[in-house]
């Protein structure tokens, strides 16, 4: 089956997926240091607004939107390249880190935005490495839901500071979307399609993705 395309252009929001290659991503906490360490290094030279995330021993999770075209794929060669150097570096591991091909999905803020960083959140309590989303120290969760620091820096879209006037309107608000949520989860673990939206937004970028 052909591989479908991407939409590389500058200002569209993505989920973005990236698999471990059958191993950890992450075996200590110097690992994951290091990952948001080169990721922010690279989105200086590459700009991309991090509106969540998660890393996790299996995969990695982003919701972010490039402020370049093509700005993506190259951000995400360069992290890969530097933590695959790492990881085989400082773990006596030979071969590929990640699977090949990431997964990324256009999003249509307006109707997935918050679906898809729910879905981000809640990845380590479904993985079962903690009971609730703020006992994990590798995820945007703490930022946006109590205004904690987070070790790759976060930008506030537009959808999330509608959520109140103020910052503990807003932490109050994201909280009860994440945790009084009634709508289906997503899954995007085994999912070929690549835009999230109603079908207008899929027939408007039909044609590009």
């Amino acid at each position: 089956m052909p591989r479908a395309h991407r939409l590389l252009k500058a200002g569209h929001l993505h989920h973005v997926v990236a698999f471990g290659n059958n191993h950890s991503l992450f075996t200590s906490s110097a690992d994951f240091i290091y990952y948001a360490r080169i990721f922010e290094a690279a989105r200086q030279e590459h700009p991309v607004k991090v509106y969540n995330y998660c890393l996790t021993d299996r995969y990695v999770h982003f919701l972010l939107e490039p402020q370049e075209d093509d700005g993506l794929p190259k951000l995400w060669q360069k992290v890969s390249r530097k933590y695959a150097g790492h990881f085989n570096k400082n773990h006596d591991h030979a071969g590929h880190v990640f699977q090949r091909r990431y997964k990324s999905f256009l999003v249509q803020p307006e109707c997935y935005f918050f679906v898809c960083s729910r879905y981000i959140d809640l990845t380590p309590v479904k993985s079962g490495a903690v009971q609730e989303p703020s006992e994990y120290p590798w995820s945007g969760f703490a930022t946006l839901a109590h205004g904690k620091e987070s070790p790759i820096r976060l930008d506030f879209h537009e959808l999330y500071t509608r959520l109140g006037s103020t910052f503990l309107e807003r932490r109050a608000g994201y909280r009860a979307l994440v945790f009084n949520h009634n709508g289906g989860d997503l899954n995007l673990e085994n999912r070929r399609q690549v835009v999230l939206g109603d079908p207008e937004f899929k027939a408007r970028f039909k044609s590009l993705c």
